[in-house]
């Protein structure tokens, strides 16, 4: 079913660095993997995002 992508406060200003992570579960097994992507980035209107308000 895809996977949801939970945004955060970069860690690094390094490219090559995650900037976040995203969970999804794979033949039932449940995955936690980071995610890498630049500035110019569009998110899909398929993903999901996970956000929280400060």
């Amino acid at each position: 079913m895809g996977s949801i992508h939970v945004a955060s406060e970069p860690l690094s200003e390094d490219e090559a660095y995650p900037k976040g992570f995203y969970l999804r579960v794979v033949d039932d097994e449940p995955w936690l993997r980071g995610y890498r992507c630049d500035d110019s980035y569009e998110w899909g209107p398929e993903q999901r995002l996970a956000l929280t308000k400060p």
